[in-house]
This record gives structure tokens, C-alpha cells and sequence, in this order.
């Protein structure tokens, strides 16, 4: 450790303890996380984009299964994907998140 900070260009300054480990993929992604739940003010743009979801969802993923819940004042949108990282990609890709 003491070599690396020694190389280091001295504006960076790295503090990180966890150089070096490893991890294990299973404590990042949990296998039955595979239900993306958002939830939308209920307006009309809402349902649009409700919609433009689950069909972008269904042209990605073809077995993704979904439901839409309705309130007086929410849509809430469920998308249950057959596995953790295509809900993952889903959210990356649609949702920026």
C-alpha cells in the first residue's frame, strides 16, 4: 500500500481500504431481486409512459410479466423479470439509474 501511494500523482488522493479485495457477486446482486417496481403520479402523461415501459420491457426482455395498480393519486408499475440482471439492465438502460 505504502508503494502505491508513493506512486501516486499527487493530486489524486486515494483513500480507499478495500484495494486489492475481492467480492463476491452474490452480496451485490441478490438472485430474487427481479421485481421493478416504479411508482408515477397519476396523470395522463403517466399512463403514456406506463405503457412505453412495458412495451419496451416486453420488446427487450419477451417473457417479462408485468401488472399496473391504480390509485386515486399513483400508477404503480410492476415489472417481474425472469432474473435479477435483466431487471438490472432494464434500469440502466431505461431509467438511467
Amino acid at each position: 500500500m505504502k508503494a502505491i501511494k508513493e506512486a501516486q500523482n499527487l493530486d489524486i488522493n486515494d483513500n480507499c481500504t478495500t484495494c486489492g479485495s475481492t467480492l463476491d457477486i452474490g452480496a451485490v446482486i441478490n438472485e430474487e431481486d427481479n421485481v421493478l417496481e416504479i411508482k408515477l403520479d397519476l396523470t395522463e402523461q403517466a399512463e403514456l409512459e406506463v405503457i412505453s415501459l412495458v412495451s419496451e420491457a416486453q420488446k427487450q426482455f419477451e417473457t417479462v410479466k408485468y401488472t399496473i395498480d391504480k390509485s386515486e393519486h399513483s400508477l404503480i408499475l410492476k415489472l417481474e423479470f425472469d432474473v435479477a440482471v435483466e431487471k438490472m439492465l432494464f434500469q440502466i438502460q431505461k431509467l438511467g439509474l
